[in-house]
């Protein structure tokens, strides 16, 4: 009999134990699931933010009102393309990217702002072409990506070890209407 008690306390025992295991586990998913919830609604709402702004933006006839942090030139035209090809150019050499193209590219569909844009074709390593396009988003005033197609690139034999990747963006500045000054 005391045989049995011992072997039905034991069982309690494990049964008690894995009971509060179950509830432990459940509440750290429980913690992470209310956790990945509020980063959630964060990006929510930082996307609505930035959906009132493209479309504020966008129902703009020109660029006068924007903020100076936004615009490449007080003219549209050459000086723009100038001040957009600088600034990219010298990103990817204090980098490390190699271009292997560069030249006009198309602005996004539907905007209505004067801008330039230009594509670019490059080929780096992956940490490299990551440093890279973390650079170009830290140029002031801002560039704006309109197309970005990553793809793995051949291997270097002098490096075969080394994953690379080729580029190809179409990158782009706003810069004002003809005849008028941010």
């Amino acid at each position: 009999m005391t045989y049995l008690i011992g072997r039905l306390a034991g069982a309690a025992f494990v049964v008690a134990i894995a009971i509060l295991a179950l509830a432990g586990a459940t509440a750290a998913s429980r913690d992470r699931l209310r956790a990945t919830m509020d980063e959630n609604r964060d990006l929510s709402v930082q996307l609505h933010d930035l959906d009132v702004r493209f479309q504020n933006m966008s129902a703009r006839p020109d660029a006068a009102d924007l903020p100076k942090d936004l615009i490449w030139s007080p003219a549209a035209g050459p000086e723009a393309e100038r001040a957009i090809q600088a600034a990219v150019l010298a990103t990817a050499d204090a980098q490390g990217v190699r271009l292997s193209s560069y030249g006009p590219g198309a602005t996004p569909g539907g905007l209505k702002l004067p801008a330039t844009a230009f594509q670019v074709e490059a080929e780096a390593p992956w940490t490299i072409a990551l440093k890279f396009l973390t650079a170009l988003q830290n140029i002031r005033p801002e560039l704006g990506l309109g197309e970005m197609s990553l793809r793995p690139a051949p291997v270097d034999p002098s490096e075969p070890t080394v994953s690379r990747v080729a580029m190809r963006l179409v990158v782009f500045g706003l810069s004002a209407s003809q005849g008028t000054t941010p």
